[in-house]
């Protein structure tokens, strides 16, 4: 719940926009454990995050103006400057004040600080947040602009598409050992699998053609051909790039990589079909492989 106060506006050299410096606006946000950095797989800690705090600002200050907006008019985040100098756990409420500081042309700026709502001593973070403020209609166009239309797209030879991951403990796999061979001799070799590479690779040859896609077509994979070269052990990220070799009415080859932060430890091939959607997916449960 949020409430609001209206500063007095300033000379009209400051004032471009319709929003007063000083409009001041109260929110809480008690943290959960979607709020934290931590992953089962990956460790962190139970603790509100830097991240999902800046969106809680974030979230707040576009609240705490938004019934000052001219029609047709919105706000984009264009810059954060904050200072996370105390954790919050899970189950503790985060109390936070926002107002605006300067409004100059077509930018907002926000001051923010955030408090512990149970220990309002307790400074959680302080830092300023901009905005843009612009015709909804000019973001629009900047976005379609970015988009490719898909009555226009071609499909074609040089297409790249990238997938970035985090290896862990779901990813690896441990070098096959004889049954009397101790556990702890091969516990600290284990490595990401072949299978989990080839998925990687197939995300990335997905993700080129993602925008180029006519309506109602997908594609679908035929083939993979690669070779495991290097091992990558769990912690590291692995960089997997496709990119479109040959096109061949609806069959697609791509050349596939991947890397970890060292080198090159995938390197091979991978075929996919272009198909129409509703068709492929009835032809699926009939039991039939015509869509291909």
């Amino acid at each position: 719940m949020a409430e609001t106060k209206l500063g007095k506006r300033k000379s009209t050299t400051d004032i471009a926009l319709p929003v007063p410096i000083g409009v001041t606006s109260f929110h809480e946000h008690r943290v959960v454990e979607a709020d934290t950095a931590y992953t089962q797989h990956t460790g962190g800690v139970r603790t509100l995050s830097t991240a999902k705090l800046s969106q809680i600002v974030e979230d707040a200050c576009v609240q705490s103006i938004a019934h000052l907006l001219e029609e047709g008019y919105g706000t984009a985040g264009c810059a954060v400057n904050m200072r996370h100098r105390a954790p919050m756990a899970v189950g503790t409420t985060v109390q936070l004040e926002v107002s605006v500081k300067t409004v100059r042309r077509k930018q907002i700026t926000f001051e923010f600080q955030a408090v512990d709502a149970e220990e309002q001593t307790k400074l959680v973070a302080i830092g300023t947040h901009q905005r843009v403020y612009m015709k909804v209609e000019e973001m629009a166009a900047s976005l379609r602009k970015k988009r490719v239309d898909p009555r226009s797209a071609e499909i074609k030879e040089g297409l790249e598409g990238m997938s970035v991951h985090y290896v862990d403990e779901r990813d690896v796999g441990s070098i096959a050992s004889t049954p009397s061979t101790p556990k702890d001799d091969f516990e600290g070799v284990q490595a990401v699998t072949t299978s989990t590479l080839m998925t990687w690779a197939e995300e990335a040859a997905i993700a080129a053609l993602e925008e180029y896609l006519p309506p109602g077509k997908t594609t679908v994979g035929g083939e993979t051909s690669v070779c495991h070269m290097k091992p990558t052990p769990k912690g590291m990220t692995v960089t997997c790039t496709a990119k479109l070799r040959e096109v061949n009415g609806k069959k697609l080859l791509f050349d596939v990589t991947g890397e970890d932060r060292q080198e090159k430890v995938l390197q091979g091939t991978h075929l996919r079909f272009l198909v129409d959607k509703e068709v492929f997916e009835s032809s699926a449960q009939r039991g039939s492989t015509s869509g291909m």
